[in-house]
């Protein structure tokens, strides 16, 4: 093996290499190394899930490199993010829908819209004065609502904004949604061409922004 000098530049092969064995020690999720010209590693950066404190961590990251690299580096440029296991992931789910109703009385409308993720339904809604852009608003809370119910409770799902748009001849509902976890937020857009039932066409547009998000990594 090849040892190198910690000044030393490195390539890219040999900076996945490190991330990669630094990934594999038990709790670890991901590393990401920060490289500087003639300065050779002058970060390191961590995302760990273990029980042990991370100055331990970072003893055995120093221990790795001197062993396999003949790096010496000092525990100062190590960083490490420490979460918890359960806080990692938002559940691998795509929501179908099973049913909407609405109820219109005089001057409020309710919206109940219910979801199915694999063998699981889960049911939820809203209530708001009637009219065309509250009832993709109202419509829109009994979607995230619905959705919430499948999540850890820590997880939170805010509505941001609704609207109606143009797009040539053709009319879009659109929805924003934030998804808000202990670690971090995230907007999502979704987007739906309304074909004369805007009910429908807004929770598509919730389905459409959150079910291309929920299946993967929110933690960074």
């Amino acid at each position: 093996m090849n040892f190198l000098n910690p000044c030393q530049n490195l390539d890219s092969g040999i900076t996945t290499e490190i991330e990669r064995a630094i990934a594999q020690i038990v709790g670890v999720i991901s590393a990401k190394l920060v490289v500087a010209a003639d300065k050779g590693i002058v970060e390191i950066h961590v995302l760990y899930a273990g029980d042990r404190a991370p100055k331990y961590l970072a003893q055995d990251i120093q221990s790795l490199l001197a062993a396999r690299w003949d790096i010496a580096i000092n525990k100062n440029v190590i960083s490490i993010a420490q979460v918890k296991e359960q806080d990692q992931y938002i559940p691998a789910l795509r929501f179908q829908i099973e049913s909407i109703e609405t109820k219109d009385q005089k001057l409020t409308s309710q919206v109940s819209v219910e979801f199915k993720a694999g063998e699981v339904t889960k049911k939820g809604s809203a209530v708001g004065p009637l009219t065309a852009l509250n009832k993709m608003r109202i419509t829109a809370e009994a979607c995230l609502n619905a959705v919430v119910q499948f999540l850890p409770e820590e997880h939170k799902l805010i509505l941001e904004a609704v609207s109606i748009e143009k797009v040539g001849e053709s009319e879009v509902a659109v929805v924003g949604v934030t998804i808000l976890t202990p670690n971090q937020e995230q907007t999502l857009v979704g987007t739906c061409k309304i074909h004369r039932d805007l009910v429908l066409a807004t929770t598509k547009s919730v389905l459409d922004a959150l079910n291309r998000r929920l299946e993967i990594l929110v933690v960074d």
